[in-house]
């Protein structure tokens, strides 16, 4: 039995609140635990200089399936790929989650460890949307990092997945949703 995507939060706020916002602002969130998938309907800011724009986003947050356990692989971290079954889960999450509604990207930027860019390619097949590397969300990425990236690539998508790693996401979250002191911790 799936894990509906379940509403937490309600981070609303009124129009007039937005131009006052400088940082990310989280408006919706909603989480399944069990699938490792956050939603967060987010209010970004783009541009650094004159004029910015604000941008509305369906972020979508999943952390990397079952991957071998660094001790179970002779290689590198950064080519420690998903097990089998780590394969198997990824593509019943997604499966079940867009089946359920529940997940409806247009493009998946990954992380470009192996494990991470395994997981975007499964969801992408289950999707039908294309995959980017995105080198700020390799281990050991927060907020800032990843905002500086976001400011180079116009124009953001309204619909995106992230594929990452912890504690990294965990803790995007929470400065997301203006609460840094919950464990957002999300499953493999």
């Amino acid at each position: 039995r799936r894990s509906p995507l379940l509403r937490t939060s309600n981070f609303a706020l009124r129009t007039s609140q937005y131009s006052a916002l400088s940082t990310p602002t989280a408006l919706d969130f909603g989480y399944s635990a069990r699938a490792g998938v956050v939603y967060i309907l987010l209010r970004v800011l783009v541009g650094t200089a004159g004029p910015r724009e604000v941008v509305f986003m369906h972020l979508y947050i999943m952390r990397h399936g079952i991957a071998f356990e660094p001790h179970e692989w002779q290689g590198s971290d950064a080519t420690r790929p998903l097990t089998d079954e780590g394969r198997v889960r990824t593509r019943e999450v997604v499966d079940g989650l867009k089946r359920d509604g529940k997940l409806d990207a247009s493009v998946i930027w990954t992380s470009p460890l192996v494990r991470a860019k395994e997981t975007a390619d499964i969801a992408a097949d289950v999707l039908k949307v294309p995959v980017k590397i995105v080198d700020a969300l390799r281990s050991g990425t927060d907020l800032e990092q990843l905002l500086k990236d976001f400011q180079k690539r116009k124009p953001l998508p309204d619909r995106l997945m992230l594929v990452g790693h912890q504690p990294d996401l965990g803790e995007i979250i929470g400065e997301l949703v203006g609460d840094s002191k919950t464990d957002y911790s999300l499953k493999k």
